[in-house]
């Protein structure tokens, strides 16, 4: 795994990660009208995603971008994709950044700096090991290195086999089922929770 200066990470073979653009729009419009990739997201927040949301939510990464140490939302990518690359998008929200996700964790008393994890990938790309590699990646290159966090924390919708095995992959621990922790916003549903922690030695 190499980081270049230009915010691009690469994972293994043709797959790597950069931050979301503005030329990913039609990419991300795509995927979130599509319920096999939405259905195991809490968004989007709209049953009618247009484009236009899709400009939106780019335009405020980028703006964001501008604002923090280190890029939050990135692309997954394909180099043997042509234009546009993005296969997948994976965002890690450091407490410091991101305020409000107590409720997400075991200990919502936690006092150490944390980040929480969100992510989805294309169907036809599922299986390869591409999600648990940008998680890997997440972990070291941007919550270790440019954050300094050793709290990790993942959680998804119970039941869904593919992302917990993406954070197990990775060396997360299964530590908590939430009854009625999750919120999917359309069509609006209270769902129970699976929640995993990755503690790292601080030293590393």
């Amino acid at each position: 795994m190499t980081v270049k200066e230009t915010y691009e990470i690469d994972l293994f073979g043709d797959y790597y990660l950069s931050p979301v653009r503005l030329s990913d729009s039609e990419s991300t419009y795509r995927a979130f009208i599509r319920p096999e990739i939405t259905d195991n997201l809490a968004g989007p927040a709209t049953d009618n995603y247009t484009l236009q949301d899709a400009i939106d939510f780019l335009s405020s990464c980028e703006k964001q971008e501008k604002e923090v140490l280190y890029p939050l939302v990135w692309g997954i990518r394909s180099r043997k994709v042509s234009s546009p690359t993005l296969i997948g998008c994976i965002d890690i929200r450091p407490s410091q950044i991101v305020k409000g996700q107590e409720g997400h964790i075991p200990d919502p008393n936690l006092k150490e700096p944390f980040a929480i994890f969100g992510f989805w990938l294309d169907t036809d790309y599922r299986r390869k090991g591409i999600t648990s590699a940008a998680l890997r990646a997440l972990v070291y290159e941007v919550g270790v290195k440019q954050y300094k966090i050793s709290h990790f924390y993942g959680n998804c919708f119970a039941g869904n086999i593919g992302s917990r095995k993406t954070f197990e992959s990775v060396g997360f621990k299964f530590v908590q089922l939430a009854k009625d922790g999750a919120i999917k916003l359309v069509p609006y549903q209270v769902r129970d929770e699976e929640r995993f922690a990755l503690i790292l030695d601080q030293n590393l």
